[in-house]
Formats: C-alpha cells, structure tokens, sequence
C-alpha cells in the first residue's frame, strides 16, 4: 500500500514535488474552495455586444413610447380632424351634434369651401392685373410711337414731299420699330398663362390680344400706303 501524508499542504503549486517529499507516481488529492471562487470577466467583444443588446432594447422602449403618445394624442384630437366621424358617447348615448355639423349635414358641404373660392378669385384677379399692367405699359410706351409714325405716314401719302426717298427709308425704318414694338406687348400679353375656369381673365386677355393686333395689322397697312405713295412720285419726276 501506497504511504499517505496527511498533513502535508500544497501552497505553492509551482515548487517540484521533492519540496514535499513526493517522489514520481505518488497519488495527490487536492481539495478545491469553490465558494470563494468568482466567474472570469468578460472579454471586450462580449462587453460589447451586451452594450449594443442594452441601446437597441432602450431604442425600442423609446420608440413604443413615442408611438403610445402619438396614438394618444390621435384619439384626443381625432374628432376636431376629421368632421365626419362619429360623435363620442357619454353614458351609452351619443352627444347632441353642434350647431355648425347640423348645418354641415343638410347642406351636403362644409364651410371650408369657401377659402378655396375666395383663393382662386384671388389668383384669377392676379392674372387681370398682369394683362392690365402689360397693356397699360404698352398704352404708355408703344402706341404713342405708333400715333407717331401713322401722322408722318399720312402727311407723305397727301403732300408731295421734296425727297421722297429719303422720306420713304425714314418711315421704312420707324414701321420696322413700330412692328417690333407692337409684336413684343403682344407676347407679353399673350404669354400670360390662365386656367380654362378663369373666364375673366381669358376675356381680358383675348380683349388685349385683340388691340394689339389690330393695331400691327394698320401699321403693315400703312406701309404698303406709303411704298404706293413714293412710287406714285418717283413716276411723276
């Protein structure tokens, strides 16, 4: 039978067993004090991940809790939103409707149409006053120049004129600034975009359109007056 040394006590692990007169092969029983042992911390990766585990989990408690208030807030104000929803109940009956839903009810509509008809007589008054400024302008800028041009015209075509074609080249040159003129107010005019409902502003427009035109159709009129009137006095030198 193997010799057993019960007291001896191993309190230096890394000493050779000669420092407890053990020889090679001898049996050794060692006792283990589990209740003092303590887990081995966590490594950073685990750390880590427990980290991530914690913020999505608080992320999500947020969120939910933003939802919560969100659907609260919905059902408080739900009624005021929307019209047509049904009144909330009190004691197993209905509330009686407000004056104003009543009214709502028979009329079929309710009274928010009317910021929408006032909006658009607005935009529409935008648009005449565009057409009024545009042909106020030309009023003021390109029909005197034409009021102009016409009185030299006329004085060519009924007197005899000492240099007709010098006197012909000038009223050339002012039909062709008269035109240019005239054809610029017209685009501005006629370039003023208006929605098919707009009647309003599409007469105006139209009524415009009409002025300046006619007034391009008399100067071209005029200039073939005035080409007549100098070959009439060339062939009488």
């Amino acid at each position: 039978m193997p010799t057993i040394r019960p007291s001896v006590v191993m309190t230096d692990r890394t000493a050779p067993l000669s420092f407890y007169h053990l020889r090679t092969g001898s049996r050794i029983i060692m006792l283990i004090d589990t209740t003092s042992a303590r887990p081995a911390p966590p490594t950073q990766a685990e750390q880590r991940r427990a980290n991530e585990r914690q913020q999505q989990q608080q992320q999500q408690q947020q969120q939910q809790e933003q939802q919560r208030q969100q659907q609260q807030q919905r059902q408080q104000s739900g009624y005021s939103r929307n019209p047509s929803a049904p009144a909330p109940q009190q004691y197993g009956r209905p509330l009686a409707s407000t004056p104003s839903s009543a009214s709502q009810s028979r009329h079929g509509h309710s009274h928010s149409d009317g910021p929408t008809v006032s909006n658009n007589t607005n935009a529409e008054q935008m648009l005449i006053n565009r057409i009024t400024d545009h042909l106020d302008q030309a009023r003021s800028t390109v029909l005197p120049i034409f009021e102009e041009f016409k009185a030299q015209a006329s004085s060519f075509t009924s007197t005899p004129s000492p240099t007709p074609a010098a006197t012909h080249k000038h009223l050339n040159s002012e039909h062709a600034k008269v035109a240019e003129l005239l054809l610029q107010s017209l685009m501005k005019v006629d370039g003023v975009e208006i929605p098919s409902e707009f009647t309003e502003a599409r007469a105006k427009r139209k009524e415009a359109v009409r002025l300046l035109q006619g007034r391009m159709d008399e100067a071209d009129g005029i200039k073939e007056r005035v080409t007549q009137a100098a070959k009439d006095y060339q062939s009488n030198l």
